[in-house]
């Protein structure tokens, strides 16, 4: 499996935190809403600048309304055609379960045209809305530690990721640091793990530990650390 790190565009320091932590890659957060600028060739820049692989791009920022978060993610998988990116995370626009499969065939078109994969975020996704996922380059990124977003076990998790499209799993702790929290992220690893679970694994919103500035340094770090151990605790 890969481990990341996410970090916020413009922040070259986290970047910086990445490589001395020895991420794999990073995941970077792009706010899509303000200024509505779509450009993502310089986030790209930046990653390869630091000597880091850039495993996809967070979008933050959408609309909350079909229509303009469709229009929104069109704009951001052509700029990330043009940018060498292959990967874009999103949440999900509120809408009704029923109209999803008609509602997504022109991102799903748009997908296939540019050949970047689209992440929609399992924890905003409704159970009918998740069984209908994967739609050929629209697929999960499958959030662990939330009740009800697809996983509340180690079974659930690995069946998710047999029924497939699971392109990136995220663990979230809650507030707490992740081996403190509800979750047995152990068990959970391990479970995804003997599913054939190999891609992209990262930590959610960093836990505040201490006098930390707004991002969390010190959370993100310990998740991370965290992480890495399990994993190499299971090979």
């Amino acid at each position: 499996m890969k481990l990341a790190l996410t970090v916020r565009y413009g922040y070259d320091e986290e970047l910086i935190f990445a490589q001395q932590l020895g991420a794999d890659a990073v995941i970077v957060r792009f706010d899509l809403g303000d200024p509505r600028d779509t450009d993502l060739a310089p986030v790209a820049h930046r990653v390869r600048v630091a000597g880091l692989q850039l495993a996809g791009v967070e979008l933050s920022g959408m609309a909350d309304q079909f229509q303009p978060w469709s229009d929104g993610l069109t704009g951001a998988l052509l700029a990330a055609q043009n940018a060498g990116i292959d990967t874009l995370l999103c949440a999900s626009p509120t809408q009704h379960a029923s109209t999803l499969g008609q509602d997504l065939e022109a991102v799903v078109a748009t997908t296939s045209m540019t050949g970047v994969r689209v992440c929609l975020d399992s924890s905003r996704l409704l159970p009918e809305e998740l069984a209908w996922l994967p739609a050929g380059d629209v697929q999960v990124e499958l959030v662990l530690g939330v009740p009800g977003a697809g996983a509340d076990g180690p079974a659930q998790a690995a069946a998710r990721v047999h029924s497939g499209g699971i392109s990136a799993i995220r663990f979230e702790g809650g507030g707490l640091p992740l081996g403190m929290g509800a979750i047995d992220v152990t068990a959970m690893l391990r479970a995804i793990a003997a599913a054939g679970y190999d891609g992209l694994i990262r930590a959610g919103a960093p836990p505040l530990l201490g006098e930390d500035d707004d991002w969390n340094p010190k959370g993100a770090a310990n998740d991370l650390g965290y992480l890495r151990a399990v994993l190499q605790s299971l090979r």
